[in-house]
């Protein structure tokens, strides 16, 4: 027997249930680290004052080491009663995406429906166009662009859907929906957010220490470091119970996925998202900047980006072959994708199409419209600086002749007329 040959699963892998329990421990977890982190200065400014009161110590040196352990007690207590109030005041996560009416999609509510029959699963309370390259699945409330949305929300990644096939968009959306009939949203739910509120607590921590204006009040905050190291063990704990088990998730979609579309045509759809990701996200920036820099606005940035693969077949085999070849892990909660897409289970459904999915959509241009508007502000906003030092180099278009021209001349040097009055 060849020991190179990956090992297929020929059964539905599962998560156990131990490890999943074991990893609800750290949701109450949370709140007790920090609550250790922010009285275990109390204690310390106790004891000490137990030892100097025992031990007669009145020193300067220790009156001046009491003060401010006893300021800085105080200090982290009230920092980690922002941290709560910061917390539940927060609103719910932004997506840049759109959900979309299903009234008005009939094709595609068909197309998801009868994979919900399939699967025997309940047709998702909302889909949504996703501006990034990126399929996902969750159980929870969230913010996007036309509304406030909450249930068990299916996304489609909008730069995907003009490079694979009808087959392929069904195997990704299988292998999301896959992801309702393990509960794993459900898990997500419960887990994510108090992931992402111990993140939100060591920053807002490490932003208190910052705000200190004097030497003293320096001195005092580095209390503040004990509830944010303890935070760091806790989440760092966390994340290696949680990324066993979105491992062991995934692994189980992917099955699912294969098992009812097939080996190759998920295969195929893998690589193709893959690919376009490193695609999207090295092109998009770059063409965005490009047209911002000479004072111009994609209308549809998407069917800009997908024309780029109808009119050269090999681009995107380029780079599906940097994905392949590229051994981190683009998304982290996932294999290495050559070591996914050998594990997948064998079957025997092929994946000659050329009917792509971009035809299961009726009013794609309108929504893609709104999300291109917030990818470019979005864009323009991180990379402001970029986009000025450009425009210095490159220089302004005149109103006249719609020449372009340098930025800081007084008139265009190709018609000769005033561009601007200083």
């Amino acid at each position: 027997m060849n020991d190179s040959n990956p090992k297929l699963n020929t059964k539905e892998p599962s998560v156990p249930k131990t490890l999943v329990y074991l990893s609800l421990l750290f949701i109450p977890g949370f709140y007790i680290t920090l609550f250790i982190g922010a009285t275990l200065p109390i204690f310390v400014y106790f004891f000490l004052s137990t030892y100097i009161h025992i031990h007669s110590k009145s020193s300067t040196d220790f009156q001046i080491l009491m003060t401010i352990i006893g300021i800085g007690s105080i200090i982290v207590l009230i920092a980690c009663a922002r941290v709560f109030r910061y917390l539940y005041k927060k609103e719910p996560e932004f997506y840049p995406a759109e959900y979309l009416h299903m009234s008005e999609e009939p094709n595609l509510k068909l197309f998801i429906y009868e994979l919900c029959s399939e699967m025997k699963i309940d047709f998702p309370d909302f889909v949504i166009l996703n501006s990034k390259p990126k399929f996902f699945s969750l159980n929870g409330n969230i913010k996007v662009l036309n509304g406030d949305i909450t249930g068990k929300i299916l996304a489609i990644g909008s730069p995907i859907i003009g490079n694979i096939s009808v087959k392929e968009f069904r195997a990704l959306l299988a292998h999301e929906l896959a992801h309702f009939s393990g509960n794993d949203a459900k898990y997500t739910l419960l887990t994510l957010p108090i992931i992402k509120k111990a993140n939100s607590s060591i920053a807002y921590l490490n932003e208190e220490i910052k705000k200190s204006h004097n030497l003293f009040l320096t001195i005092a905050n580095i209390s503040i470091y004990l509830p944010i190291l303890f935070l760091n063990i806790y989440l760092y704990a966390f994340w290696l119970f949680n990324w066993k088990i979105s491992i062991l998730r995934e692994k189980r979609a992917d099955w699912i996925s294969s098992s009812i579309c097939g080996k190759e045509v998920f295969s195929s759809a893998l690589k193709k998202m893959h690919g376009l990701s490193i695609a999207f996200k090295e092109m998009s920036k770059e063409d965005i900047i490009e047209v911002l820099t000479e004072k111009r606005m994609f209308t549809n940035y998407y069917m800009e980006f997908r024309n780029k693969f109808s009119q050269n077949d090999q681009l995107l085999i380029n780079f599906v072959n940097q994905s392949l070849s590229d051994k981190s892990r683009i998304f982290n909660l996932h294999q290495i994708l050559s070591k996914r897409v050998n594990s997948l289970p064998i079957s025997n459904i092929s994946n000659e199409e050329r009917v792509i999915a971009l035809s299961l959509f009726s009013n794609l241009p309108l929504h893609e419209t709104d999300l291109s508007n917030n990818l470019t502000t979005d864009i323009s906003k991180h990379y402001a600086r970029e986009i000025h030092r450009r425009k210095k180099i490159l220089g302004e278009r005149c109103p006249h002749c719609y020449m372009i021209t340098f930025e800081l001349t007084k008139k265009c040097h190709i018609c000769g007329k005033i561009i601007r009055n200083y």
